[in-house]
């Protein structure tokens, strides 16, 4: 079985049975995991989902939903916002 990585224990297909590009490209996760606007909470509408998109994995662990918002990175980004260096 294989799953997205390590972190991330949901199982989206079958080396025995299906390739891996077949896998990557026809798995429902594998496909909601590639867009990010659709994330749920703070990281579908963040300015910067497309080339950060938060810890899916986090999402997970927290939520059990893998398309949570991660709230580590929206407090890190409210952190940055937030500081004097942008006031």
């Amino acid at each position: 079985m294989n799953s997205g990585n390590g972190f991330l224990p949901i199982i989206t297909g079958n080396l025995r049975r299906q390739s891996l590009a077949s896998i990557d490209r026809d798995s429902d996760i594998f496909r909601q995991l590639r867009r990010p606007a659709e994330f749920d909470g703070g990281c579908g509408d963040c300015e910067f989902n497309t080339f950060c998109g938060g810890t899916r994995s986090r999402a997970f662990a927290l939520t059990g939903n893998p398309l949570a918002g991660d709230p580590e990175v929206a407090r890190a980004i409210e952190a940055v916002f937030d500081s004097p260096e942008h006031a």
